[in-house]
């Protein structure tokens, strides 16, 4: 019986662990990644920002209908993201954005809007804050459109593009 546990809890590790055996990587290599992730991105004008993006999103995810407006309006030194009735004010958005973050976006925008091009960030909570939310721009968007990409915290794909407001 003790025999029989053994094999079934050694061939259930054996199965989880196999996927990593072809992605093992030596500590040298975890370490210099980890050390990758966290240098800062160079820092991207602010001025970049400066206006209004809005968009109007989908209140559920995966249900059209009813939707939210949302708005980054960016102007002097400060920002502003309106998400429906709410509305949160980042008084010193900060230039600096971690590599790790910088690329997981980069790759999730690629993936998500077929040859658009992720710019440059600024994150919106400031320096103090490292993990954002960013505001990111983009260039290359369908249609030819450039676009600003609020990236909250949390798992990629979640962004919002949101487009230059219509005067």
């Amino acid at each position: 019986m003790n025999r029989l546990v053994f094999a079934f809890v050694f061939s259930l590790v054996a199965m989880l662990m196999a996927p990593l055996v072809s992605a093992q990587l030596t500590m040298e290599q975890l370490k210099e990644r980890n050390e990758r992730a966290r240098i800062p991105m160079p820092k991207f004008s602010f001025e970049a920002f400066q206006g209004a993006h809005e968009a109007d999103v989908p209140e559920r995810v995966g249900i059209p209908n009813p939707t939210t407006k949302v708005v980054l309006e960016c102007s002097g030194t400060s920002c502003a993201l309106t998400m429906g009735e709410m509305r949160q004010s980042y008084p010193y958005p900060g230039a600096t954005v971690q590599t790790g973050l910088f690329e997981r976006t980069r790759i999730s925008v690629a993936e998500r809007f077929a040859g658009a091009q992720l710019r440059g960030c600024i994150n919106l909570a400031g320096d103090a804050m490292p993990d954002g939310p960013f505001a990111c721009k983009i260039e290359g968007m369908p249609g030819g459109k450039h676009a600003v990409l609020i990236v909250p915290p949390g798992p990629p794909g979640e962004e919002i593009p949101l487009y230059p407001r219509r005067r």
